[in-house]
Order: C-alpha cells, then structure tokens, then sequence
C-alpha cells in the first residue's frame, strides 16, 4: 500500500521546504503544503499489476502573499510533471508515470486571515 507521508519525503528530496500536513490544513504554520489521497481513476489495463494513486496538493501562503501559494504550486507541479518518465522508486515503490487531473495548479481560496491556497489534484502509478 502506498502512503502519502512517502511522497511528502519524495517532494522534501526534490527540494519543496515548506512544512507538509496531511488530509487536513492546520491553522499554523501559514506556509504550507497539504497533501491528501482522494479517489482517482482505475487502472484499466494492468489492474492486477499496478494501481493508480491519486493525491490532492493544496499550497497556502502566508497573509498577504497570493505569489507564494502560486508560486509553490507551480513548483510541486514542475517537480511531479517532469518526474523521471522511466519510473523511479519512491520509498520502495516503482512509480512508473505520472499526471495531472483537471488541469495545472489554480487557485481555490483565500481565508479569513488573506491566506491563499492554490489546489491541484496528481495521479501516480505504482507497481504493485
């Protein structure tokens, strides 16, 4: 079973600093990276051998700061979009490709406290 805490360690090697959550965005820190499993597309062909994970990336901003949530979410983007396409391993599993669902990073909302967060939604799969 694949876990999201090894792609948070996977997005930390690749060089995204900001502090990770999971499934639910905490009030602090401000800058932050949630990432959580949703449902995703089944994997047609090979569904004994590989399983399809998909994750949601939500990307907040401190107070003010729009740039930086975009900014971020373009970064985590460029970092899953240009994985190697050969595969690779990610703490023991071989993903052998990835995508996007619904499009690049895009803004979702700003809180009571001018936060921002932009939000795109990842497919990965794994060998099994």
């Amino acid at each position: 079973m694949f876990y999201i805490e090894a792609f948070s360690a996977w997005l930390t090697d690749q060089g995204v600093t900001a502090p990770h959550a999971y499934n639910r965005t905490p009030m602090l820190p401000d800058r932050i990276v949630t990432i959580t499993e949703t449902g995703g597309p089944p994997s047609i062909d090979l569904e004994d051998a590989t399983e399809i994970v998909a994750l949601q990336i939500r990307c907040r901003s401190p107070e003010d700061a729009p740039h930086e949530a975009r900014d971020l979410a373009l970064q985590i983007d460029r970092i899953v979009m240009d994985a190697p396409r050969n595969s690779f391993s990610l703490a023991g599993y071989r993903v052998i490709s990835t995508g996007r669902m619904g499009g690049r990073p895009a803004y979702m909302s700003t809180d009571h406290q001018e936060r921002t967060t932009y939000v795109c939604n990842y497919w990965l799969e794994i060998e099994r």
